[in-house]
């Protein structure tokens, strides 16, 4: 899990209190409502900087009977890709500053909270369940926002300035920027009898390959 942070592992009880998920989520979630919460937080304090691919969620030992949480209380700035993957455990990362990246990943049910702002230098890619969650209190930078499934919970403090792109199929959020289709402006390899390959541009996008037309 973020290969290259020490983390300092603060009791539940404790930790909880001041890093609190149902405030980090607008009151979204909760942690009682993520499983039977851990015995302890993972946090680093201070600000981290990582280089190279990074990954988060399927790279923490997944117990089914609870779930990992990971708090940078600073800012997080990763000059790579960055991709958060978490399959039927919510695993949760929060910074507490601002988030800073190459590319962003967010699929399934990942929990990503970030406490000021996020900047995506490339391209932010959601592909969340109906219990994953995106919360930003700041703002979004990013070359473009591509949204695949339309479900979760994605909100940011400010309605982000970016270049919106919108799989045909995805449930559609009036909070959202105005929309291009992505069937329009994504190359024709990532469509398989008109249906977005979503596993196949997300590698695309963490390997910096040319995604669109």
């Amino acid at each position: 899990m973020l290969k290259g942070v020490k983390w300092q592992k603060i009791e539940t009880e404790e930790a909880a209190e001041k890093y609190d998920v149902g405030t980090a989520s607008n009151d979204s979630v909760d942690l009682d409502d993520l499983g039977d919460p851990p015995e302890e937080f993972l946090v680093f304090k201070g600000n981290v900087k990582l280089s190279g691919a990074h990954s988060y969620g399927e790279t923490v030992k997944e117990d089914p009977d609870t779930f990992t949480v990971c708090v940078i209380d600073g800012d997080l700035e990763v000059d790579g890709p960055f991709t958060f993957h978490s399959s039927d455990v919510y695993n949760v990362l929060y910074v507490t500053g601002s988030m800073t990246v190459k590319s962003l990943v967010c699929e399934w049910d990942c929990h990503m909270f970030v406490g000021k702002s996020l900047a995506v230098k490339d391209t932010l890619l959601t592909n969340l369940t109906d219990a994953g969650h995106l919360v930003v209190q700041g703002s979004l930078s990013a070359e473009a926002w591509i949204e695949c499934m339309g479900r979760g919970c994605i909100e940011f403090g400010k309605k982000p300035k970016v270049r919106y792109i919108r799989d045909e199929n995805a449930d559609e959020d009036e909070d959202a920027p105005k929309a291009q289709s992505a069937q329009k402006v994504l190359l024709p390899a990532f469509f398989e009898d008109g249906e977005l390959d979503s596993e196949k541009l997300a590698t695309a996008i963490q390997k910096g390959k040319p995604i669109f037309r």
